[in-house]
């Protein structure tokens, strides 16, 4: 079973990450970089899922940056939601099931 995870990097997706690492077997896990694909560009994640075609696809993204968020609302609207909406129009195109880890 191939998943991909986004949002490796916080710390809902280490989580899932170490929790992979720990049970060895049939699970590939793919884990981008925000370097490797940037989430405010619904053309990267496209991309990304269309090249990988995964099983699951697990969200676990997020602008939490509350104080940031206030000044700079469009980068959270974006990553909070614009991202996890293209997130979830790919995986119906592969018939993956997104699933939103909060």
């Amino acid at each position: 079973m191939k998943v991909l995870l986004f949002g490796a990097s916080g710390q809902v997706g280490r989580e899932f990450v170490q929790g992979w690492q720990r049970r060895p077997g049939a699970i590939q896990l793919t884990a981008p970089r925000r370097s490797d694909v940037d989430l405010s560009r619904p053309d990267q994640i496209r991309n990304l899922v269309l090249a990988l075609q995964p099983h699951i696809v697990i969200n676990a993204a997020a602008y939490t940056a509350v104080d940031q968020a206030e000044s700079d609302p469009d980068a959270a609207l974006t990553i909070n939601a614009a991202a996890p909406a293209a997130i979830a129009e790919v995986c119906r195109q592969i018939d993956a099931p997104p699933v939103r880890a909060i």
